[in-house]
């Protein structure tokens, strides 16, 4: 039986047995991305935006250069995962995992980020602009060159933040 599952506005997943298919930018082999165990390894091919990626393991995986527009991530485990210059925004990132992750020059604004666990994260020359950390946890993450112009931090945790020189 065929099923389709719509990813965003021009990209369509076919979910068949085995067999690759072409998806927007590349070659992929069929699996659907609800299931955690099925997930592909490498996404780099793959147009993310509009996605369902709430509660998925992504951890340590490198999704760099790829977008996440308007993505639910809510409660991924993306701990140490390289996210370098991934366009995030307006995504929901509510209660994920982003430990030690690398999200060096990567676009978050709008993004949600209530509860979300940042720490040790590299931020550096992110854009959290408008982003909503309430409630997150960055301490010890690398803020150099970030952009938090209104950011809401309340509750937000900071400790031993490295940041730029007053």
């Amino acid at each position: 039986m065929n099923r389709f599952i719509i990813i965003g506005i021009m990209t369509v997943w076919v979910v068949l047995t085995g067999a690759p298919v072409a998806i927007a930018q590349g070659v992929l082999p069929l699996r659907d991305v609800s299931e955690d165990q099925a997930a592909p390894r490498d996404w780099r091919q793959v147009d993310l935006n509009w996605t369902n990626l709430a509660g998925q393991n992504m951890r340590g995986k490198d999704y760099s250069y790829r977008s996440f527009i308007a993505a639910d991530l809510s409660g991924a485990d993306l701990s140490r995962a390289r996210l370098i210059r991934a366009n995030l925004l307006g995504a929901d990132l509510s209660r994920a995992d982003l430990s030690g992750a690398d999200l060096s020059g990567a676009v978050l604004s709008g993004a949600i980020l209530t509860h979300v666990d940042l720490r040790g994260a590299i931020l550096s020359r992110a854009d959290l602009s408008g982003a909503d950390l309430s409630g997150a946890n960055l301490d010890s993450a690398d803020l150099r060159g970030a952009t938090l112009t209104g950011a809401i931090l309340l509750g937000t945790s900071l400790t031993d933040v490295k940041r730029d020189a007053p």
